[in-house]
């Protein structure tokens, strides 16, 4: 049967205009990342005013050259539509009177009508391309020398940089990803990754051997390459690490995940030999290393050496032994100054610590080991009269360094110690703020940055601190030209929801706060112990802002198909007022009460989370009570707050209409006013 073939079906095109910068109204400082003004000359996209706001990854841009951008139309809630550039190039003419005005324009001193005729008629329509490749092909026109040189310094100004970011527009690589890539390679980048794409994931950081294999498909590269099979290898050799916690694998485990990542790429099968071979070649070439049947990264191998060595040094300083009695003496006095009677155990660690110049303390949750460090530091300051006031060097070092991996463990050895403590981290000066690069095919990115909350500290007195933390974190993932879902968990999450609608551009769907997901699991929790049912045969909702505004809409709950009065005068309960009230209050009071006991909240949160992101993931189309964008639901407009929502693989797919009473109603509005009032004093 013949193919049917539609004659009336128009063929699709990306969209483009051309124009003219007017101006550049920001500019990112560490990536190619702009904000631009366009004059808009042509479009094939309906478009009626003279200037269009272009966003995208550009080099240095003349303001009297005249610029293709190809790309979409993206709506900004803030700044309206925009024309966000996936590539540019300067718009160049290609027919002979076409080619006579452009060399002709204001950009090319001395080059008039005559001369640009004379140019075009001896070299033909492709007149730049030869200009550039070979400026000698003017030598025969007999042009002055600043004339030729005008024209030629103009034809390549920015072309290298122009044609790398093009190129690695068109990889796929965003702002960021290609300031990175191109800050290492300069003017060698399309070279070195048309000669190994895979150079990228051992290189860049945050460009992973998935995406690198995107590139070598591109670029035509054999499923069986041995650059391939060398960046498989190596990837898997780091998440195996990664996985078990060690430093090295062993070759059965490394076969067996190479073979799987390899397959995943292109569906086909490597062999076995094939990666064994290129197994050893990477070891002769001391990529990886073998040692004892185990196979290690070079670089953890190294760090491992190092590390020993450094032990090695250590402990074969010379060291003057402190006498026993004097260690016996000054722990007794520590523990009678404290009050801290040590066990025999402990007792023996404090005084090893003394005389070891290297020391591993171990053992599990409440055996002591944090009484052992408050006695050995106590014991050290007391032997070599050293004062722990931290009042008495603000002008220098203090003498004791305590650090843990985590900020919490961190705390629990400064409060038990009372003297300053770090985590690991921070002593080595790193601040965990680097992001990952490589988010383009993210499908979801999960937001849970900002400053804890305190104890009796509001969610909403937490806003300006975090708003300034999402200023730094929003533009870092629009740049990189994701177009995954958003998902914002920060407090106070409402407002932080809308700010970073309001920052990255991205359509309303796309932007989800967590909202009251885990207030309402609360209040479903808390009404199955009253009622002794199970709270899974609850249906009933906060909604509002997620803090303490929010309300709990009582007049559409019900348990099992029975409206919640009902049922509570089925199980014996009729004081329905005071029961509401006390309930709500709860639930409202809940997360304080954690933060009081805990120091912040983290499980709870968690799981509602993995909830939203199941509904998206699945694309279950559930019913949760995001926060999302207002546009006219309840009479609210322009602002984000908790209502049941749908939820599925695009995200909001439509806010509930749900019923309220009057009551219910006007609690709503407060909760709304609130946000807003909070939301007209920041600055974004």
């Amino acid at each position: 049967m013949a193919e049917e073939i539609d004659l009336f079906k128009t063929p699709t095109e990306p969209s483009f205009f051309i124009g003219q910068v007017q101006s550049e109204i920001f500019t990112s400082p560490d990536s190619f990342f702009k904000v631009l003004i366009v004059s808009v000359e042509e479009a094939n996209f309906d478009w009626h005013e003279p200037e269009i706001t272009v966003t995208g990854s550009f080099g240095d841009l003349s303001d009297d050259q005249t610029y293709r951008f190809e790309g979409k139309i993206v709506e900004h809630p803030r700044y309206g539509q925009q024309f966000q550039a996936t590539s540019y190039h300067v718009n160049r003419p290609t027919s002979r009177d076409g080619l006579v005005d452009f060399l002709s324009g204001k950009q090319f001193t001395g080059i008039g009508k005559k001369t640009a005729e004379k140019i075009v008629d001896k070299l033909g329509t492709d007149a730049i391309n030869k200009i550039i490749a070979d400026p000698h092909v003017l030598d025969k026109l007999k042009l002055r020398k600043a004339v030729k040189d005008s024209l030629v310094d103009n034809l390549r100004a920015n072309q290298g940089m122009d044609e790398i970011i093009i190129g690695l527009n068109d990889l796929g690589f965003g702002a960021n990803l290609s300031s990175a890539i191109f800050d290492k390679y300069g003017e060698e980048t399309l070279h070195i990754i048309n000669e190994n794409p895979y150079q990228l994931a051992a290189e860049i950081d945050g460009i992973s051997f998935n995406r690198a294999d995107q590139v070598a498909q591109k670029l035509g590269i054999a499923t069986d390459d041995s650059r391939r099979i060398d960046a498989a290898i190596i990837q898997t050799l780091d998440d195996l690490t990664m996985e078990t916690g060690d430093t090295f694998t062993t070759t059965k485990p490394l076969l067996q995940q190479t073979i799987q990542l390899l397959a995943q790429g292109s569906g086909g099968r490597v062999s076995t030999d094939l990666i064994a071979n290129q197994i050893i070649e990477l070891e002769k070439n001391q990529e990886i290393s073998y040692a004892d049947e185990k196979i290690y990264p070079t670089a953890l191998y190294n760090a491992e050496w190092q590390i020993a060595d450094h032990l090695h040094r250590l402990l074969t300083v010379d060291q003057e032994k402190l006498p026993a009695t004097t260690i016996e003496k000054t722990v007794t006095e520590v523990a009678d100054q404290s009050g801290i009677t040590y066990d025999q155990v402990q007792k023996e660690a404090i005084k090893t610590a003394l005389n070891s110049k290297v020391m591993l303390l171990t053992g599990g949750p409440g055996t002591g080991k944090t009484t052992i460090i408050k006695g050995i530091v106590a014991s050290y300051a007391k032997i070599h009269n050293l004062s722990l006031d931290v009042n008495e060097y603000k002008e220098k070092s203090f003498p004791v360094l305590l650090a843990a991996p985590t900020g919490r463990a961190a705390k629990r050895m400064s409060e038990a110690t009372d003297l300053p403590a770090s985590t690991i981290h921070r002593l080595l000066g790193l601040n965990g703020r680097e992001m990952p690069t490589d988010i383009v095919d993210a499908g979801i990115i999960v937001i849970t940055a900002g400053a804890n909350q305190k104890p009796n500290e509001t969610r909403l007195d937490l806003v300006k601190k975090n708003v300034n933390i999402f200023k730094s974190i929003i533009p870092e993932i629009t740049s990189r030209n994701c177009e995954g879902i958003i998902l914002v968990v920060s407090n106070p999450v409402d407002i932080l929801t809308e700010v970073t609608l309001k920052l990255s551009g991205f359509p309303a769907n796309r932007v989800i706060g967590s909202g009251t997901v885990l207030d309402t699991a609360r209040l479903k929790y808390v009404l199955g112990r009253h009622l002794q049912v199970d709270p899974r045969n609850i249906h009933a909702y906060i909604i509002g802002e997620h803090g303490d505004s929010e309300l709990a809409v009582w007049s559409g709950a019900s348990v099992g198909g029975i409206h919640i009065n009902h049922f509570c005068e089925l199980r014996g309960h009729f004081q329905h007022e005071e029961a509401m009230e006390r309930l709500a209050q709860e639930v409202r009071d809940s997360a304080y009460e954690i933060i009081e006991r805990k120091g912040a909240t983290y499980y709870g949160v968690a799981v509602a989370v993995k909830r939203i992101v199941e509904a998206i993931v699945k694309d279950e189309h559930a019913v949760l009570p995001v926060s999302s964008l207002m546009q006219g639901e309840f009479g609210l407009d322009g602002l984000c707050l908790s209502i049941p929502t749908v939820v599925g693989q695009n995200g909001v797919e439509k806010v509930v209409d749900i019923h309220l009473n009057n009551e219910e109603n006007e609690k709503l509005q407060a909760s709304a006013k609130a946000l807003k009032d909070i939301l007209n004093s920041l600055d974004i």
